[in-house]
């Protein structure tokens, strides 16, 4: 009764919720409230006259919360679109996605990072940094917001594996520079290069020993004081996805789970002996105590990386 939406921040014309959604209950079982989560919104007034991304909060207590603010969903004016991928480079690298889901992951992602580096603890909104690099970039879900809301003076770079997605970016995006990388550092990069490194959804896809050369290697092209914004698998997303229990306490126990191989990203021609992607749960203990080493945690927030946690890295000045 005290839950409600906001649209920038006001109520809508027309809200309701709850609404039945028995779809969504076979799928997330394990939530309470997945039966009842279905909601419809109405709203005339929105042009996109006052500002180029929309919001919609959800108040679980009718007040705002960190989690509520982390978690806003955004729309981008559809006037002022990128240009989209073909779908087949977009199922290279996300499972199922249809155009709206990778648009709204985009803006949502991109609106979400702005948030939580418009944090005066943290520094300035993205379009202070001088350089940006979109590690792991895929075809540009991220980088094409980047691109979109950068100043003249900002460089946004993506760097992916895929050299088809790489290609594709380099022809849609021209005011991007993207790099094809190795499977296995090093990139080409100078040292203390990027004011500011975002990995959406790639150490969540590494072995440990893999992960923790890139973490060197990003380090090494971080200039002193960057930040480097990087998702993982964590109680966010097992919560969601019903995981069971024992899974649950063996992350608990060993602080890093390897819970299977990733087959759609097999297109690289790994020559590796074993599989090189795969699919990785990692705890906050872990990563304070592990990732740390180099860089320093700052914060982790819970489900700000569409269900997945953000942790949030600075190097050392």
């Amino acid at each position: 009764q005290t839950a409600r939406f906001l649209l920038d921040g006001r109520p809508p014309e027309v809200g309701s919720y709850p609404h039945p959604s028995l779809d969504v209950a076979l799928r997330f079982w394990a939530l309470p409230e997945a039966g009842r989560a279905r909601f419809i919104i109405r709203d005339s007034a929105v042009t996109f006259d006052q500002s180029r991304l929309l919001s919609l909060e959800f108040q679980a207590q009718g007040v705002p919360t960190p989690a509520s603010e982390h978690a806003r969903w955004y729309i981008r004016d559809p006037r002022l679109e990128p240009p989209l991928p073909p779908t087949e480079n977009i199922g290279r690298v996300i499972n199922g996605s249809s155009l709206n889901k990778y648009v709204l992951g985009g803006t949502s992602l991109f609106g979400r990072f702005q948030h939580v580096l418009s944090d005066a603890s943290l520094g300035p909104g993205l379009s202070h940094y001088r350089r940006i690099l979109d590690w792991g970039c895929g075809a540009g879900r991220l980088t094409r917001y980047l691109l979109a809301e950068a100043p003249p003076e900002q460089e946004v770079w993506g760097a992916d594996v895929d050299a088809i997605n790489i290609d594709w970016c380099r022809s849609a995006y021209p005011d991007g520079h993207f790099e094809q990388i190795s499977l296995l550092p090093p990139t080409p990069f100078p040292d203390g290069y990027f004011d500011l490194i975002i990995g959406v959804s790639v150490l969540t896809h590494l072995r440990e020993n893999v992960a923790t050369q890139w973490l060197h290697e990003l380090r090494r092209i971080a200039a002193p004081g960057a930040l480097l914004l990087f998702t993982i698998h964590g109680p966010s997303l097992m919560a969601l996805n019903g995981a069971p229990g024992r899974l649950a306490a063996t992350l608990s126990r060993q602080g890093i789970v390897l819970t299977g191989v990733n087959p759609q990203l097999s297109f690289s021609g790994s020559s590796h002996e074993e599989p090189y992607y795969v699919d990785v749960c990692h705890s906050h203990e872990y990563v304070r105590s592990r990732w740390g080493q180099g860089l320093q945690v700052r914060d982790i927030r819970q489900g700000v990386g569409l269900h997945q946690d953000l942790v949030i890295l600075r190097r050392a000045p």
